[in-house]
């Protein structure tokens, strides 16, 4: 019997392992996973992506109630338009295309490019549009679209040693009409899909061209210059309207300069050009500090305030002794908020960190909210709160790398002059 019972399991065993692949690692690139997902505005369909370990992977758009599926081989960040009618997606090339170009280190201009997909939901079309680095919508309204295209020039490429941007193709979903703005390096929409804002690079072809702020208005299709010259600009924000556009801008030092400074500047609708509102002598500006090009800048809800970052002006880097001859120290002391390796873990974020400050638009006022005691304050109501909230772990962060907890004494801070006031100490939370 128990001779029967061994054959009888060798056999079962056998035979199971003549159904099922034997599980090994030639096996993990073909394993599949649900990745990004979708819905659209009314529920009607959903569009997720079905991802493999190593390969192309595929969006799926399911019609819920109804087995009508749509797949985009290769297709990523897909978004819905607002009305439902469309979904839009970037498409990526072959993988082993990619992986091909990788072998033989192929410059990045010259690695396969991704392609732009729109399906029409309602009669099945799809288009396609090869060569784009991104796409833009706007979230409140259907229609608009922005597509940064690549530059596909090779003489105009091969030729350029700084950033000239590159097309960038303006239109309406179901539309033919399509607006081309060149050389821009940045764009933004405001929220209700009426203004776009761009960032114009100058380019070497194109005489007379400078570094510019441009606003492209999508209904009458007007392109208009608020801002020209400068070296860098960056964190636009347009407010809920799409009557203000604030961002940060370096224009006066050269491009090669070790130390720029920059400055917050100001446009709203009926002006012809941007204003300056803020820079590192501004009253109200902390003394040795400056506007940061690392910290966001945001509209309040109402669009009365401004939001945004400032930073202590850090020394010029010493350019005098090469990199290969200097020396550097790590110091440590028992006493610093972190201990030395958290320090250099630390570092890169540090030197980016900034102070969240204040510009209030109807008194012309700038204030500074934040500091270095006191490094988090959250705005309420919108950033048009009366009080913020200010927290401060000076003196105790060296305890919460083992404690797990953040204590923090809590303040109320008057939006209006700056002035904090504490209202909790050694909280734990």
């Amino acid at each position: 019997m128990r001779v029967l019972f061994a054959i009888l399991f060798s056999f079962l065993v056998s035979s199971s392992s003549a159904q099922k692949k034997q599980l090994d690692h030639s096996v993990y690139d073909g394993w599949e996973s649900i990745g990004e997902h979708r819905i659209s505005n009314n529920g009607q369909w959903i569009a997720f992506a079905k991802t493999v370990q190593e390969g192309d992977q595929a969006m799926i758009i399911h019609e819920t109630g109804t087995d009508k599926q749509i797949v985009i081989p290769r297709g990523y960040n897909a978004q819905f338009s607002s009305n439902n009618r469309y979904v839009v997606m970037l498409v990526r090339p072959f993988y082993t295309a990619t992986r091909e170009a990788r072998i033989k280190k192929k410059k990045p201009e010259d690695m396969p490019k991704d392609s732009l997909c729109i399906v029409d939901l309602i009669n099945g079309g799809i288009n396609m549009k090869p060569g784009v680095k991104m796409y833009s919508m706007p979230k409140d309204l259907s229609g608009p679209i922005a597509v940064h295209l690549h530059n596909m020039d090779s003489a105009r490429k091969a030729s350029s040693e700084i950033d000239e941007g590159s097309d960038l193709a303006i239109g309406t979903l179901g539309d033919s009409v399509i607006s081309i703005v060149r050389n821009v390096s940045e764009f933004k929409w405001s929220k209700n899909g009426k203004l776009l804002v761009l960032e114009g690079r100058q380019a070497k072809s194109v005489k007379g061209s400078v570094n510019a702020v441009l606003i492209y208005r999508i209904r009458e299709r007007r392109l208009d210059t608020i801002s020209r010259g400068g070296n860098e600009f960056s964190n636009f924000d347009i407010d809920s309207n799409a009557y203000q556009i604030a961002f940060t801008a370096e224009r006066d030092s050269s491009a090669s300069a070790s130390r720029k400074f920059y400055k917050l500047w100001y446009w709203k609708n009926g002006m012809d050009s941007a204003v300056m509102l803020a820079d590192k002598n501004a009253e109200g500006m902390k003394l040795g500090w400056t506007v940061s090009e690392n910290g966001e800048v945001k509209f309040s809800d109402s669009g009365d305030r401004i939001l945004f970052g400032t930073a202590p002006i850090r020394p010029a880097k010493d350019t005098s002794v090469p990199e290969i001859d200097q020396v550097k120290v790590d110091i440590w002391n028992y006493k610093d908020d972190y201990l030395q390796t958290q320090q250099l873990f630390n570092l890169n974020r540090e030197l980016k960190r900034t102070y969240l400050a204040m510009y209030d638009l109807r008194f012309r006022k700038l204030i500074q909210l934040a500091n270095e005691h006191m490094r988090d304050v959250i705005p309420s109501h919108g950033g048009d709160g009366a009080s913020f909230i200010g927290l401060c772990d000076t003196g105790r962060r060296v305890q919460t790398q083992w404690t797990g907890e953040p204590i923090r004494d809590v303040y109320t801070i008057d939006a209006a002059t700056g002035a904090a006031r504490l209202v909790k100490k050694n909280l734990s939370a």
